[in-house]
């Protein structure tokens, strides 16, 4: 019989955690699931123990250092109730390996909230990022949904402290998971061929099987993609594309690394996206592209010095420095 304690870690490196694709184990509880690295107490085992034990076993690794953030009880009908050890470790030596429960994926933690994560876990890793002090956590499910949650003895709504992902940021670096091009895309959720093959198309990422004589419907679903780094800023804005109810894209330099034809398409795109609020940062000044927003503002040393209507900050003096090439950032939204 299995101990009903637990341990999970997130393990850091270059603000991303190593988290875990449960899609290899049958039966599996969390099937589908992105989770951290855990698993059930042995025999005579501590917290640490089963810690360093699990996170070795799962991934090669040994860890150096590490925190206990808190414990998360679980309650969930006709499962019973465990009792998990969470940690954080960002120190860790040896080889990696895989493990044959998922898949292992370095994963920015501004792309957490859009994995298929359980309800409780995105309230605890919501707790993690706020440094949190150790804390005490009940989450109560009916089936698959979340039905109560307590904080430090305290019943909470989790509504209210999960981040919900109505609002999406494109960083400069694009994250590739190494799996098809699909689950690039809809970040590994389930969505019709059709969609994926028209946000591939709007995207500019046809071109990529184009140029691997690749036929759309027949490769989406293969692994192992192999994209330029123009193809990856186009990888980037299909995601935004697929996100169906977000209120909010920010997008940090979308056309850096493509060529005037695709730079020019991008944009285009991002501008004609209806019902949302989109905020760029970029330095491509052109007046045909600030031309396309509604407000402008610049930045200087983390100051805002001049915003108004792109008319209006084309005609500034701080435009003309900008076009000379002073470092200034701007923001269009």
């Amino acid at each position: 019989m299995k101990s009903p304690m637990t341990t999970l870690c997130y393990i850091e490196r270059n603000d991303s955690y190593l988290m875990m694709h449960r899609i290899k184990k049958k039966h599996d509880v969390n099937a589908g699931k992105w989770i951290g690295v855990g698993g059930h107490f042995e025999t005579g085992e501590s917290p640490e123990d089963c810690l360093l034990r699990e996170v070795k076993e799962e991934t090669g690794l040994t860890l150096l250092s590490w925190r206990f953030r808190g414990i998360v009880t679980f309650s969930q009908e006709g499962f019973g109730t465990e009792y998990m050890c969470l940690y954080t470790a960002d120190e860790f030596e040896g080889k990696f390996h895989d493990c044959e429960e998922g898949i292992m994926e370095w994963v920015p933690k501004s792309h957490l909230m859009e994995l298929n994560l359980w309800e409780g876990d995105k309230i605890f890793l919501k707790l993690l990022k706020d440094e949190e002090p150790f804390f005490s956590l009940k989450l109560s499910y009916k089936e698959d949904e979340l039905v109560e949650v307590s904080l430090n003895g305290k019943e909470l709504n989790g509504e209210a402290i999960i981040t919900h992902p109505d609002s999406l940021f494109i960083e400069q670096n694009t994250t590739i998971f190494s799996t098809s091009i699909a689950n690039n895309i809809t970040m590994f959720k389930p969505d019709s061929a059709e969609r994926i093959e028209d946000t591939i198309d709007r995207s500019g990422l046809k071109e990529w099987f184009q140029r691997n004589g690749a036929d759309v419907k027949k490769e989406i679903e293969k692994s192992k993609i192999n994209l330029s780094g123009g193809e990856q800023k186009r990888l980037d804005f299909a995601r935004a594309l697929m996100k169906e109810h977000a209120q909010l894209l920010l997008f940090d330099e979308p056309t850096s690394g493509l060529d005037s034809y695709h730079a020019k398409n991008i944009m285009n795109q991002i501008c004609g996206m209806n019902d949302i609020s989109i905020v760029v940062a970029t330095h491509d000044l052109t007046r045909e592209n600030m031309m396309k927003f509604d407000r402008i503002y610049v930045i200087d040393n983390g100051k805002v010095a001049l915003s108004g209507k792109p008319e209006e900050i084309i005609q500034s003096s701080i435009y003309k420095r900008l076009k000379q090439g002073e470092s200034q950032d701007v923001y269009a939204t």
